[in-house]
């Protein structure tokens, strides 16, 4: 009787292979989350500039109003409340959202200059 002989992997083989595949596989979750959290810094640092400019700009022209402002495909609401009753010191809020999600929030006192 003739025997058959079939080629085919061994045991060990398969395993390695499925070892390969499952790091190669890991090395990619990996890059990818690093990238994704890349991109979320980079927004979060182009956010927190844009809102350091509008303190800046408010700051300057002493405009002291509630008002919307886009930029950059954001939108960026800021609300201006007298600090505790003062008539010199205010609270400035912003808010930042890109597609109706919440991506930055910032709030600090400002000091309104009297003119004399």
């Amino acid at each position: 009787m003739a025997q058959l002989k079939i080629k085919s992997f061994t045991l060990v083989e398969s395993v390695f292979a499925t070892l390969i595949v499952v790091i190669s596989l890991a090395a990619g979750v990996v890059i990818f989350s690093n990238i994704m959290t890349n991109e979320n810094l980079a927004l979060q640092g182009r956010v927190n500039t844009l809102m350091n400019s509008i303190i800046e700009e408010t700051r300057q022209q002493n405009s002291f109003q509630n008002e919307e402002i886009i930029l950059e495909g954001l939108i960026i609401k800021k609300q201006v409340d007298k600090y505790k009753g003062t008539n010199s010191i205010y609270k400035l809020k912003l808010t930042a959202e890109l597609n109706g999600k919440l991506v930055g929030e910032l709030e600090e006192l400002i000091l309104k200059e009297i003119d004399e």
